[in-house]
């Protein structure tokens, strides 16, 4: 299957990509506040990749800290992340290009202080963006539609470590509800944020967490109850099981993964954190984890990687 992304019920020709036959059929053998460190190199969490700032003089010297962590991201094929239009904007339009050509991309990486290898001898994979592409009804005060796709300038050299996600097919008014239950609680959640909103540090291993991920019909139910907070377009509602586990700063991006047919699938990333409105896990209701449903983009997606110049952006 070289030269394919693959969805549910279609596959993307892409020239040279490097797909394996399958995708999230490993079982699992966990930056999420309150969660447990991911298990190394093992579905479902093989398609998380960090976005990395390495710094350097180009940005003077209030920026002279070491690297950052800004976010998460998915592999979607050899050449392509898919990640937050909230991660993209910082790093879109001629104004970004000093930050733009200082981040990387590290697909492959379990523990940031030190350079990780697959079981086939090679290193966690440093790449350089050649394109940075937001959806096109991204709106910033919203986060409706916040969704955005990075050309790598090279190409991922997949192994164990390092796996593309498996895609479900375009989700329209008319299938929204099939084959999705209104509450899924065999979804997990990963990626690279802060330990704490308090606490600058970052953990060093990614870290994941269980979150029930309700249906859109219910999420609008909900949102209803609350007019004066709009639900943001294309996301639906994310729960964990306890309300002090949260997603938090620069865990934007980061992967939701459901289980369905003996397979992990990439339902969703990360929309907004709800560390810093959920007074420590206390407040009352429990503020929200707003997930992009990544099958609302499909045919988005494939355009996108398809080609890239053709991307429809802002």
């Amino acid at each position: 299957m070289n030269g394919l992304i693959c969805f549910v019920a279609v596959c993307i020709g892409i020239a040279n990509a490097q797909l394996p036959d399958r995708c999230g059929e490993e079982a699992v053998s966990g930056r999420i506040l309150g969660g447990q460190n991911v298990l190394r190199c093992t579905w479902p969490y093989t398609p998380l990749v960090s976005i990395r700032i390495y710094y350097n003089s180009n940005f003077g010297n209030d920026f002279n800290f070491g690297n950052l962590t800004i976010c998460g991201g998915a592999i979607i094929s050899d050449q392509h992340i898919l990640t937050s239009a909230v991660c993209a904007a910082p790093l879109y339009g001629l104004s970004a290009a000093i930050v733009r050509q200082s981040t990387r991309v590290v697909v492959g990486d379990f523990d940031a202080r030190l350079t990780d290898f697959g079981n086939d001898g090679r290193p966690e994979d440093v790449i350089e963006l050649e394109d940075v592409k937001i959806h096109r009804d991204y709106d910033n005060i919203t986060t409706s539609n916040n969704i955005a796709i990075f050309k790598l300038r090279t190409r991922i050299q997949y192994n164990n470590c390092k796996q593309p996600a498996c895609l479900e097919a375009q989700r329209t008014s008319a299938t929204s509800t099939c084959d999705i239950p209104e509450v899924d609680d065999t979804c997990i959640m990963a990626s690279v944020g802060l330990k704490s909103p308090n606490d600058a540090e970052a953990s060093n291993i990614p870290q994941q967490a269980p979150i029930k991920l309700l249906s859109r019909q219910v999420t609008e139910a909900i949102a209803r109850q609350a007019p004066n907070n709009p639900l943001p377009a294309g996301t639906v509602i994310g729960r964990t099981e306890s309300p002090s586990v949260q997603a938090c700063l620069f865990d934007w991006g980061g992967i939701v993964v459901c289980r369905r047919s003996n397979k992990w699938w990439l339902r969703g990333i990360i929309s907004t954190n709800n560390c810093l409105v959920s007074n420590g896990g206390v407040a009352t209701p429990e503020p929200p984890i707003f997930i992009t449903e990544v099958a609302n983009y499909k045919d988005w997606i494939q355009t996108c990687a398809e080609n890239i110049s053709a991307c429809p952006t802002l």
